[in-house]
C-alpha cells in the first residue's frame, strides 16, 4: 500500500504495490488545498507535510488523513523520524520537533535561514537535514538541537539520504555527491 501527494492537495493512494491509484478527493483534512511535499514513515504510521503549517497523518482506520494540531504556519518540505521524535522541517530553516509521536511539538532552532529541503537518520540515530544552499546541520540528540557539518559546502540539495553509518548522499541540480560525516564527538 503506498500514497503519493502533489499540488493543490493531491492525494493518490494504491493497495496493489502501485499498478492503479485512486484518487483520495475529500478524504484529507486540506480543504484549502494546500500544496503537499512529502509523505514520511512516522512510527507506526505516515506523515504528509504540506504548506502553511500543515502536516497530516493518515489515520488508517477512518481511510482518511487527519490534520495534525500545530500552532505555527512553517511550510514543510519533509519530515524525518527515529522512533517517537519526529522532526518535521521546511522554509526558511524552520523546524519543529515532537518527542511523543507527534502529540505535541516546539520549534527548534537550527541555526540557518536557508529552506530545509531533506532529511535522514542515520543508523546511530543521527539526523542529517539538507539545505537549500548546500549545507547539512546533524543533530546527535534527536533533534533537540542541530548543528553544522564542517566543511560541507557544496551545490544546493534537494534531498539527502543515509549510505552508511558515517556519510549521505546529496542530490541536486548540480548531480548526486557522497559527503563524509564526522563522528558525533566531533560536531559537539
Amino acid at each position: 500500500r503506498g500514497l503519493a501527494v502533489g499540488a493543490f492537495g493531491l492525494v493518490l493512494a494504491t493497495d496493489d504495490a502501485g499498478r492503479s491509484w485512486t484518487p483520495w478527493l475529500g478524504r484529507s483534512d486540506d480543504p484549502r488545498g494546500l500544496h503537499l511535499y512529502a509523505v514520511r514513515p512516522a512510527g507506526a504510521g505516515l506523515l504528509v507535510a504540506g504548506e502553511q503549517g500543515l502536516l497530516l497523518r493518515v489515520d488508517r482506520a477512518r481511510g482518511r488523513l487527519a490534520r495534525v494540531p500545530l500552532r505555527h504556519a512553517a511550510t514543510f518540505f519533509g519530515v524525518v523520524a527515529r522512533g517517537r521524535e519526529l522532526v518535521a522541517f521546511g522554509l526558511a530553516g524552520q523546524a519543529l520537533r515532537s518527542g511523543d509521536g507527534g502529540r505535541t511539538w516546539r520549534p527548534v532552532h537550527t541555526g540557518t535561514n536557508a529552506t530545509l529541503v531533506g532529511g535522514t537518520v542515520l543508523p546511530d540515530g543521527r539526523i542529517v537535514l539538507a539545505t537549500q544552499r548546500g549545507e547539512l546541520l546533524a543533530s546527535a540528540d534527536g533533534g533537540r538541537t542541530f548543528r553544522p557539518v564542517p566543511g560541507v559546502h557544496g551545490p544546493p540539495a534537494a534531498a539527502v539520504a543515509a549510505v552508511g553509518p558515517d556519510a549521505v548522499v546529496v542530490a541536486g541540480a548540480a548531480g548526486v555527491r557522497r559527503v563524509a560525516l564526522p563522528t558525533p564527538e566531533a560536531t559537539r
